[in-house]
């Protein structure tokens, strides 16, 4: 399975509402990658918990105001901004990624907010 197809799978494993909608040939990889490692949505799921936390305590209590956020997990739902710019709406957000499936989509988010920027 090629590089990109694992990329895409992960937003299935984070459950509904998390990304675009599957292809099939994403949620084919996504039987595979349970059939190895059943516990990979748990994983997933409570991963993205962990970074819903962190923004939040770091965006409300630390009074943190400027995020870079490194393999972005693009596209899915409770990303980054969503997180930081809901408690503080000044919040600025850099997403870094070197995956060339997901400029696309993180640019989308990007126009969302003018401190928003994508590399």
């Amino acid at each position: 399975m090629s590089r990109d197809a694992w990329k895409r799978a992960r937003p299935v494993l984070k459950g509904p509402g998390r990304g675009n909608a599957p292809r099939l040939p994403d949620r084919e990889v996504v039987e595979a990658w349970l059939k190895i490692d059943p516990g990979a949505a748990f994983s997933s799921r409570a991963n993205r918990a962990v970074l819903g936390r962190a923004v939040r305590y770091l965006a409300g209590d630390a009074g943190v105001r400027q995020f870079l956020d490194i393999g972005t997990g693009i596209p899915t739902a409770g990303n980054t901004h969503q997180i930081a710019q809901a408690i503080v709406p000044e919040s600025r957000v850099v997403y870094v990624d070197y995956d060339h499936c997901k400029p696309g989509c993180a640019h989308a988010l990007s126009r969302s907010s003018r401190l928003n920027r994508v590399l």
